[in-house]
């Protein structure tokens, strides 16, 4: 199994509660204003699919494009009308324009990486297909074998990475899903089944506009249910996307919560210390917090273990993954120590 980048999401998906109240005070300053309200709601949509189309996964990316382009058509139209959301909902949430284009681009360039190019691609997604057919026809032999279950669904989890649109991955998504609740039922304590639930839950979501909203949560239970019952599980997976998840989730509207993932990035490195993968995200968040000096420290304990991660991590299946750790490895690198 590949390591998940979640990144994702989550790749998070979070519920919206409350509706505009029917009438506000227009001054100078504040106004109530049906397309600014629209276009907070649209761009906050887009924020947390974003935050759950790269949160959860090892690869999956998507376009940035559609953030992009709201969050900068919100800063113009705050430019040129001098509006802003004053308290939309019950609660009376304040979102001023240029919080959100700042929440959106900062989501859209902290989180979205840049998908593997070149001729190993093809050949990564015939793997995948091939990876896919082999689990199916095994699921197909043995129904009522739970590891056949969550194995055909670990498959349609990397093969929905190659699909071609949104019919396509959103139908190999569910696959996945059913197949990892089938390995539930079969055995409530299968780690892996409640795993990859989770997991083709964030493949589904990037489907998924409005739809995706309710996502986030039931794909944290997922994890949470994983982690209860075997936290080593794919080098302690269910922590590290436990911690990605609440890292990258808005505090405001959804679960995020910089406390939680800490805590769960923290744990990760420390139940797979050698595992590139947790350390890089546990830099990348400290760096993302400010907190140079302690993300300098974990830079110097993750180069001490690369080369016996270079031994533990060797052969064909993790080419793409040190393709990845590489790259990252040297970014925060010249972040962190610039010549």
């Amino acid at each position: 199994m590949h390591p998940v980048r979640t990144s994702r999401g989550n790749h998070g998906i979070h519920g919206i509660h409350g509706r505009a109240a029917a009438s506000r005070t227009v001054n100078r300053q504040e106004a109530e204003f049906t397309p600014a309200a629209a276009a907070w709601l649209a761009t906050s949509v887009c924020s947390v699919y974003s935050v759950v189309s790269s949160s959860f996964t090892r690869i999956l990316r998507v376009p940035w494009s559609l953030t992009r382009f709201c969050s900068l058509w919100l800063l113009r139209f705050r430019i040129c009308f001098g509006f802003r959301v004053s308290s939309f909902g019950a609660a009376g949430l304040r979102a001023p324009c240029w919080q959100l284009t700042l929440l959106l681009v900062s989501l859209s360039s902290g989180l979205v990486r840049a998908r593997d190019s070149g001729p190993a691609q093809p050949s990564r997604a015939a793997k995948a297909r091939a990876a896919y057919e082999n689990a199916l026809s095994r699921f197909h032999q043995e129904p009522q074998s739970t590891e056949a279950a969550w194995q055909f669904a670990r498959t349609c989890f990397d093969l929905a990475d190659f699909a071609a649109n949104k019919a396509q991955r959103a139908r190999i998504a569910r696959q996945g899903i059913a197949a990892g609740r089938h390995a539930a039922a079969l055995n409530p304590n299968s780690a892996p089944a409640h795993y990859y639930i989770g997991m083709d839950m964030g493949q589904l979501a990037r489907t998924k506009t409005f739809g995706a909203l309710r996502l986030v949560r039931l794909m944290r239970t997922q994890f949470e249910k994983a982690r209860s019952l075997d936290e080593n599980f794919d080098d302690a997976g269910p922590d590290r996307n436990l911690g990605l998840l609440y890292r990258d989730a808005p505090s405001f509207l959804s679960i995020g919560n910089r406390a939680k993932a800490r805590r769960h990035l923290e744990r990760a490195v420390a139940l797979a210390p050698v595992y590139p993968e947790n350390r890089l995200d546990l830099i990348g968040s400290l760096l993302k917090w400010g907190k140079r000096k302690e993300a300098r420290h974990e830079l110097q304990l993750l180069e001490a273990t690369w080369p016996e991660a270079h031994k533990k991590f060797a052969g064909p299946r993790w080419a793409a993954s040190w393709s990845d750790w590489n790259r990252r490895l040297e970014q925060d690198q010249q972040r962190l120590n610039p010549q």
